[in-house]
């Protein structure tokens, strides 16, 4: 549906058939408001692509059946374009599920999710991937070095520069070379390139990046 279209009514999703209100913002704006009573905004419209119509807003939708601060990280991890595998590690330790629940529970942070890709190239580097799995203080402190205090856009990273992660404050460095980058400590001295940034979802930031960061 086009933006005229869509503040005609409420519009059903296909998440078992829920709807989101679509509203009139202050000037020009289009408000999407979904069921948790988030609201969204319409920063990019009416691009038509492969017999669709493509609206680009500004934070993620979260249903309904997604109730806790915690539920909202898992739903966004799980939905995230190419980081299933990300969403995977989470779930398969108590200790990092303990630490997202009391990172969803507090302030705003920034998340840089590794792709699918990313973690797989990580686990092929390990000469006992399963160690990995069964180890949950590895794995948290692993998941501690992607996360940063504040919902931090690339924009404030770089203007940052250097970023204390929630690691021993562990820092990263943020550089602008001919892509958006991000210094990668570890094994090699390949930087971590930033696949997809500022995404709001669940009080927090996201940025998919394309190579897992080393402590």
């Amino acid at each position: 549906s086009t933006n005229a279209m869509l503040l005609a009514r409420n519009v059903t999703t296909k998440h078992l058939g829920e709807t989101v209100n679509v509203v009139n913002g202050d000037g020009p704006e289009i408000i999407i408001m979904d069921n948790n009573g988030r609201d969204t905004t319409v920063v990019n419209s009416d691009f038509q692509a492969c017999n669709s119509t493509v609206h680009v807003v500004d934070e993620m939708l979260v249903p309904s059946t997604t109730k806790s601060p915690l539920e909202c990280l898992h739903f966004a991890f799980e939905t995230l374009p190419g980081t299933q595998a990300f969403s995977g590690l989470i779930k398969n330790s108590t200790g990092v599920r303990r630490l997202l629940e009391e990172l969803a529970l507090g302030e705003p942070h920034t998340f840089l999710v590794p792709s699918n890709q990313a973690i797989e190239e990580f686990i092929a580097l390990l000469k006992s991937p399963k160690s990995l799995f069964n180890d949950d203080q590895v794995l948290e402190e692993l998941i501690k070095y992607h996360v940063v205090k504040g919902a931090l856009t690339t924009a404030e990273l770089f203007e940052t520069r250097d970023i204390e992660t929630l690691l021993f404050e562990e820092p990263i460095e943020f550089n602008i070379k001919q892509t958006i980058q991000v210094d990668r400590r570890g094994p090699t001295d390949t930087d971590s390139v930033v696949l997809l940034a500022d995404i709001r979802a669940c009080n927090s930031t996201m940025h998919i990046i394309d190579h897992m960061l080393y402590p």
